[in-house]
């Protein structure tokens, strides 16, 4: 895989900046995951009612075992163990946002 093919992170600008993944909803279970990554602030989600984003925060499993996900379009290599986790997670019809450390940090 070449550097242009492989995903790039921005910069996070604000103090108070984070990363979040919009998973892409999928009917199949197998099929691949894709996903955006979307750079906001906490302070835009202190009050937010209507919109949430759940948090992903794990050591376990085999480090050395991965998967190739898709950013923006970009390959990105996760552990196996997030690959499985961010599938299950995955809704049906519609996006979801997660925070996952393993990506986001």
């Amino acid at each position: 895989m070449n550097p242009i093919d492989t995903y790039q992170y921005h910069s996070l600008l604000e103090n108070d900046a984070i990363r979040l993944l919009e998973l892409q909803p999928s009917p199949n279970l197998n099929d691949e995951i894709e996903c955006s990554m979307v750079c906001t602030t906490l302070r835009a989600w202190d009050e937010d009612l209507v919109e949430h984003y759940t948090a992903l925060s794990y050591v376990w499993g085999d480090a050395s075992l991965k998967r190739r996900i898709l950013v923006d379009g970009k390959a990105f290599t996760i552990t196996i163990n997030l690959d499985t986790a961010l599938r299950y997670m995955r809704d049906l019809k519609r996006k979801r946002l997660v925070w996952a450390d393993a990506i986001c940090s």
